[in-house]
């Protein structure tokens, strides 16, 4: 098996609004890419069932370098997202060191 190196993926599920924020930011910090897709759900912090009836949320992924990862944590942890429909989860992986990540 081929050397592997340890990176980090960064989930968020949010409002699309969000989605071009999110991603054009994440790339200044160093992201090469990202995937994006459409999803609905409902979390306990929606106390009525219709609160975001009709809108739209976005799942997005980026698989980084550490350091990266975190300065993508920092900037969501900022007071701007407080109030923000999100969810954010880390998860530590191994890639083959020849992925251009």
């Amino acid at each position: 098996m081929s050397d592997l190196i340890t990176v980090r993926r960064i989930t968020v599920v949010t409002h699309n609004r969000l989605e071009e924020t999110l991603v054009n930011q994440f790339a200044q910090f160093g992201a090469k890419g990202y995937n994006a897709m459409d999803c609905r759900g409902r979390g306990e912090h929606e106390l009525l069932q219709d609160v975001f009836a009709g809108a739209t949320r976005v799942r997005i992924e980026v698989i980084v370098q550490p350091d990266v990862a975190d300065k993508i944590l920092a900037f969501l942890a900022e007071p701007q997202f407080a109030h923000q429909p999100m969810m954010v989860s880390v998860e530590t992986l191994e890639v083959p060191a020849s992925a251009n990540v």
